[in-house]
Order: C-alpha cells, then sequence, then structure tokens
C-alpha cells in the first residue's frame, strides 16, 4: 500500500514547529484542556485517517519525541522530530501486534536505521502514560543501554518542557528514573504519591541474572548480536514480563549487521526459531531457499534508506524515501549494489558493506572480523544444507574437519 498525505498525522507537531506551542489555547481554559484530552486519546488509542490507521505508539513518537537529524541547509545534525515513513509504521504495529498476541519481537537491521529512538520512544510511552509501569533497557555492554537511557531521558525533559504530561522524578539518574514525589501528610508523615511507573538500565555482562526480581511491561534487549549470554538472560529474565502463564509485557530482541561478536550464534537461533521462545514469527520470504522457514522480523536494507540515487544510465536522481515515507526499494538495491562493488578490492571492506546494509538475514549474521574462514561461501554453504537437508543425511557425507600442521584443511 502507497501512503499519501501523511502529513496529515503531524498537525499537532507541526503547530509546535511553527509557533513554539502545541496549541494556542490558553492554560486553563476548557479549549485547552480539551486539546490536551483529545492528544492523550490519540497517543494511547492511536488515530485513523482515510483507510491507514496508526498505533498510538507510532503517533507519540511521531509528534511527541525528539532526534538528532541532518539540517539540509547546514549539513550538520541538529534536533527535530522523526520522519514518517512506512518502515515505522510497520514497526510500530508489529509491536501492538506481538502485545495483543501475548507474544515477544525479534529483529535484524541494517546500520543506522534509528531503533534506539524508536525503542526509547515505546519506553518514555509505557511511562507516560501507564501507571504503574515497568520498563527495563538492558543490553550486555553499558554503552549501549546507556544510549537508550539518554534518549529517553532526553524524550522526557521534552515532555516535561511543552507538554501537560509533566511527572516528577525521585530518583532521577543515568539508571533509573520513578515518577514519585514525596508529600507532606497534615500529620506530618512523609508519603511518596505519584504516578509510580519507573525505567531502569540494567548490563547482563558476567551477570544474566541480572533481572532477577523485577517486572516490566516492555523490556529491550539492545544489540543482541555481542550479546554472547542471550539466550540464559533471556529465560532467566521471562518471569519479569509474565504472570504466571499470562503475558504482561513484551520482550524486544535486536541486533544489527555488522555488530555481530560473541553473541551471534545464540542470537541466531533464537531469530530462526522464534516460536520456541514465544516471539513473534514471520515466513521467511526474505531469501528464496528458505520461504518454508519462520523467523523473526528482518528490515532489508533496500526499505528507510534515506538520500538519493543518481542513476548512471539515465542520469535521473531518485529519493529513496519519498515525501509521504515509501520506500523506493528498486533505487535503494542499485544504491547499494553500487556501494558494494566499490568495496570489492577490500575483502574486510566488502564484507562490512555486506553486514552492515545486509539484504537478507544470513549476510546481516556474518561475522566479519577474527575470523580465518571465507564466512560469505560459507553462508551460502549453509544456506544449501537447511534447505536440502535430506540429501546430506546419508553417511558418506558426514566427516571431520582437520587442519594439517602446515596449516591446511582436510576433510
Amino acid at each position: 500500500m502507497m501512503l499519501t498525505n501523511t502529513k496529515a498525522f503531524l498537525e499537532a507537531r507541526i503547530n509546535y514547529e511553527l509557533t513554539g506551542s502545541y496549541t494556542k489555547a490558553l492554560i486553563g481554559t476548557y479549549q485547552y484542556n480539551e486539546f490536551w484530552k483529545e492528544e492523550t486519546r490519540k497517543c494511547m488509542e492511536g488515530v485513523t485517517i482515510g483507510n491507514v490507521y496508526i498505533p498510538g505508539t507510532y503517533y507519540f513518537y511521531l509528534n511527541y519525541t525528539r532526534m538528532l537529524l541532518k539540517d539540509e541547509k547546514t549539513g550538520r545534525k541538529t534536533e527535530g522530530f522523526p520522519r514518517f515513513t512506512d518502515v515505522d509504521l510497520e514497526f510500530f504495529t508489529l509491536i501492538e501486534k506481538a502485545r495483543f498476541q501475548k507474544k515477544g519481537f525479534i529483529m535484524v537491521k541494517p546500520r543506522r536505521t534509528g531503533f534506539s529512538y524508536k525503542n526509547a520512544a515505546l519506553v518514555t510511552h509505557e511511562y507516560n502514560f501507564y501507571r504503574n509501569a515497568k520498563c527495563i533497557i538492558s543490553a550486555y555492554e553499558n554503552k549501549y543501554s546507556d544510549n537508550t537511557m539518554a534518549m529517553t531521558l532526553n524524550n522526557l525533559n521534552f515532555l516535561d518542557q511543552a507538554t501537560v504530561w509533566y511527572k516528577p522524578r525521585n530518583p532521577n539518574t543515568q539508571d533509573f528514573v520513578k515518577a514519585r514525589q514525596l508529600k507532606k501528610m497534615e500529620d506530618g508523615r512523609d508519603v511518596w504519591v505519584g504516578y509510580q511507573s519507573e525505567i531502569k538500565k540494567i548490563t547482563f555482562k558476567d551477570n544474566p541474572f541480572a533481572s532477577a526480581g523485577l517486572s516490566s511491561s516492555i523490556f529491550l534487549f539492545e544489540e543482541a548480536g555481542i550479546f554472547s549470554n542471550i539466550i540464559e538472560s533471556y529465560n532467566i529474565s521471562e518471569p519479569c514480563w509474565k504472570d504466571g502463564d499470562d503475558m504482561i509485557g513484551v520482550p524486544i530482541i535486536y541486533g544489527t549487521g555488522g555488530d555481530m561478536g560473541g553473541g551471534t550464534a545464540a542470537f541466531s537461533e533464537m531469530y530462526y526459531d522464534p516460536e520456541r521462545f514465544n516471539l513473534l514469527s514471520f515466513p521467511n520470504e526474505w531469501e528464496s531457499d528458505k520461504g518454508n522457514q519462520q523467523c523473526g522480523w528482518f528490515l532489508p536494507s533496500t526499505r528507510q534508506r534515506f538520500g538519493v540515487f543518481t542513476d548512471k544510465e539515465t542520469k535521473l536522481t531518485h529519493k529513496l524515501v519519498d515525501d509521504d515515507g515509501n520506500s523506493n526499494e528498486e533505487f535503494a538495491l542499485k544504491s547499494i549494489l553500487a556501494f558494494r562493488e566499490t568495496k570489492k578490492g577490500n575483502p574486510q571492506a566488502y564484507r562490512d558493506a555486506v553486514t552492515q546494509y545486509p539484504l537478507t538475514p544470513s549476510e546481516a549474521f556474518l561475522i566479519t572480523s577474527g575470523n580465518m574462514f571465507p564466512t560469505m561461501l560459507l553462508n551460502e554453504r549453509l544456506a544449501d544444507l537447511k534447505a536440502n537437508s535430506q540429501k546430506y543425511i546419508e553417511s558418506n557425507w558426514v566427516g571431520n574437519f582437520t587442519i594439517s600442521e602446515d596449516g591446511e584443511m582436510r576433510f
């Protein structure tokens, strides 16, 4: 479905950009209160215009979160609102679907697609609109959870400044925030009051039990490709988003092509067997030889690839994402293949170009460093083995690899 007139979903933020305020109504008036009542409804229930529905989380992301964007005039980064895109619409819709079906969500993506901002928006939304919400941002290493937590705090600061959704925070640190404040009662007692929603940042390095005893309505696992104990951490954390057998929250696991390392095998196991981990599953339509397999969600580099591509043959320039947010996959593919062609003289640079901007899940899962083997060819061979497994069951296909003293590989 081609998206049209997507600016209709952005009226609130357009007004803010033009006037510095979401509404011209005076504070405390009926019009002012009704405006914010309606905005709260949109953020919680979603918005339908024409035949397009966007979830409340996506409406909130588009109109009430900020990110660093390229300023076309200066070429530098500046703070602004996110663009409407077909990819983001699908992502937020799938998260809503996962919650409705009482499942988690796992995905693989290219580099530089802004998913830390999207996940920070999900956490901010949960914290802001649901009393007693428990949100956890986790990673194997601090630097990944630190980044998303910083984006979340920036979102909260913007809400405090520009909306009626201000909530006092205590504590208010880089690791933990809670929507509450002390109130002195008539008899002199100090009592904690407020929304009581909270956001906690944790890391699992050397400690898969970091989440033990916690509860969560959203649980992020950042950069699962370097998460060497991801399966153990996920399994131990499962009670956080469950009440008995009932799902009360949604775990979200994602990894980036090119950022695969010690956790790749475990992450790949979860990604290619999502139903075993109660994760939303999809037919692997991204790889022709694996169409009968289920896997997690994949974002190919041909989607939401911003910029332009100039066709060498026609000399015409094409936007890779149009003004309504539709991805031009035909010319994005040409752009990616042309980029790869420039790297073919350097094997490592070529592998990086493939894994950071993958066209298939298999390309994303390639490990490009610390490997003496031809990973690209091995990946193609693995696809053949999985697609034709019956062919290789006979005993004459089974053997062992050895490396001789002079470094020669033998079967």
